[in-house]
């Protein structure tokens, strides 16, 4: 379900962020089996239907099993606290050219949705 992530800690802060880039077949594929129907070709209804709330449980759910299945402590678990993009990382934006996130880069790339994330929680 997941092709992209990015995760950010904040020492101020008792949680992750989490930036993730969903694959766009299982996206398709979870809007389908949920009867949801979004107008338009598969990117558009990628794009649109990236941000329904069937499409984020369905990543929160594969989240906690992921968490679980590899024991992650409270902290590393990102529960809540994620955005999902509907624009895949880009070479020479927050990628290099051998596919490695750069870390400053892509906090940078994604301040408005880290801001986001940290500004929904009330613990922040």
């Amino acid at each position: 379900m997941i092709a992209c992530s990015f995760v950010h800690g904040n020492s101020l802060c008792n949680h992750i962020a989490v930036i993730i880039y969903p694959e766009p077949k299982q996206v398709l594929k979870v809007l389908a089996e949920n009867d949801i129907i979004i107008p338009g070709d598969e990117e558009e209804q990628f794009k649109k239907g990236v941000h329904h709330t069937a499409v984020k449980s369905f990543v929160q759910a594969e989240l906690a099993r992921i968490a679980k299945t590899n024991a992650f402590n409270g902290l590393e678990r990102p529960k809540s606290h994620f955005a999902l993009v509907d624009e895949e990382f880009k070479v020479g934006v927050i990628l290099t050219p051998t596919m490695k996130l750069q870390r400053k880069k892509a906090r940078e790339f994604f301040t408005t949705q880290i801001s986001e994330i940290y500004g929904n929680v009330s613990s922040w």
